[in-house]
């Protein structure tokens, strides 16, 4: 069945309104979102998705098993605007408060820390973190420079910077 660009659209932002329900706070890279749990939607929306980078294919049963990436994520934050919300805000601003308190503890040009430890300072759930981080999401929202992953295996990268403007 075809439907319209316009249907297709709307089609397209419920879709990732209900993918990011789903997934609430857990790890993007590891919440599976199952076709079939979501069968009010047509294979095309499912498919524009996956073309534009917002859910990747799981390999398993053609197309039928997705992870949201983290583009997907940011852009569903938008389409529902819990972007914006005050509760949502202030969760990232716990975030930018305890890297900086990380880092102001290490007294070094850089801090790496545990996520754990970031996300009980910051009194956010760990996967939500991580996700964040991997989003890039503070320096989506604030333009600010935000945190990295670490090379060791569940750490942080704090820069010294952390919090600044970024350059535009």
């Amino acid at each position: 069945m075809t439907i319209s660009r316009k249907q297709q659209e709307v089609e397209e932002r419920e879709l990732l309104s209900a993918v990011l329900k789903s997934v609430g706070d857990d790890l993007l890279e590891t919440k599976f979102i199952e076709k079939p749990d979501f069968p009010d939607y047509h294979e095309t929306t499912w498919l524009h998705l996956f073309q534009r980078g917002l859910l990747e294919d799981m390999g398993q049963k053609g197309m039928q098993t997705f992870t949201m990436t983290p583009i997907g994520w940011i852009l569903a934050l938008h389409v529902t605007n819990q972007i914006n919300d005050p509760l949502f805000v202030d969760r990232l601003s716990h975030v930018c408060a305890a890297a900086k308190r990380e880092l102001a503890n290490d007294r070094s040009t850089f801090a790496i820390c545990r996520l754990e430890t970031l996300a009980l300072e910051a009194h956010v759930p760990e996967d939500w973190l991580a996700n964040a981080i991997e989003a890039k999401l503070i320096e989506h929202k604030f333009k600010q420079v935000g945190i990295r992953r670490s090379e060791e295996r569940g750490s942080v990268f704090i820069p010294q910077d952390v919090g600044h403007k970024l350059i535009s």
